[in-house]
């Protein structure tokens, strides 16, 4: 998965952002936030010990008309609030906490409407309830089950609908990406990551497949590309957070992003 061209347009407004919560001290720039009123989606592609963690936030500003030759497709314009790479202190492991006291200040204190949130693994399903009670819509997506994501933040990418915060990690993940046609999902190569592209990917898919997303914008649901909703039936790297405790029962759902 190659996206050089595409992706280098979009990575140059902002300065890139890391963090381990201990050596670096969270700054919030009220003034920054476009587009206050618009729901954000985070998700969070989560570690422990040695790789990082992945945060990202964005929302949808406007949909756009994109011309595919024989026909016109209307998109979500992706635009990212926060890229960041959360990185586990030396000798430590990445505490959850700090990752929720992150999304708490973002709505609280910065009075960012941030409505959804999904994780990346079933070990977060701690966080998912705390969240939950939290207020937050919550729930599972996993960008290792197959390539639906990515397939989702490419083509956002070679339609110009990106817009991001500079962060050379992120650019380095994405334009590095390899796709294993034998498990048919995306990875890294070795040596290599992808714990911010995985976020990145995670949002840019939440936010697309958010029918209230299409309604706030006046977009009928009948202009959702096929493409879309024949990949999102097929897909098996989402469940809500209900669906979780159901399965965890034993109950079969029916998976859904």
């Amino acid at each position: 998965m190659r996206l050089p061209a595409a992706s280098a347009r979009c990575y140059r407004s902002l300065r890139a952002r890391t963090a381990t919560f201990r050596a670096t001290r969270l700054q919030l720039y009220p003034r920054r936030i476009q587009h206050p009123d618009e729901p954000r989606f985070a998700h969070v592609d989560l570690a422990l010990t040695k790789d990082s963690a992945g945060v990202s936030v964005g929302h949808v500003p406007s949909f756009a008309d994109i011309n595919r030759g024989d026909t016109i497709e209307t998109l979500p314009l992706i635009q990212y609030d926060l890229v960041l790479e959360v990185r586990p202190p030396r000798g430590g492991e990445i505490e959850l906490e700090n990752i929720r006291r992150l999304l708490y200040a973002l709505r609280d204190q910065l009075k960012l409407p941030l409505k959804w949130v999904s994780f990346d693994q079933y070990q977060s399903r701690d966080s998912m309830q705390i969240m939950s009670r939290q207020g937050f819509i919550v729930g599972y997506q996993s960008m290792d089950i197959d390539t639906f994501a990515y397939d989702v933040i490419k083509q956002a990418f070679y339609d110009d609908r990106v817009r991001a915060p500079a962060h050379p990690k992120a650019q380095k993940e994405m334009t590095t990406l390899e796709i294993d046609t034998k498990k048919n999902k995306i990875d890294h190569p070795p040596q290599g990551s992808k714990d911010v592209s995985d976020s990145m990917a995670g949002v840019a898919l939440g936010l697309t497949m958010r029918r209230e997303i299409w309604i706030r914008h006046k977009v009928p649901l009948t202009r959702i590309p096929p493409s879309l909703t024949q990949n999102k039936e097929q897909s098996k790297a989402s469940l809500s957070y209900l669906d979780i405790e159901r399965e965890a029962r034993g109950v079969e759902v029916r998976r859904v992003v």
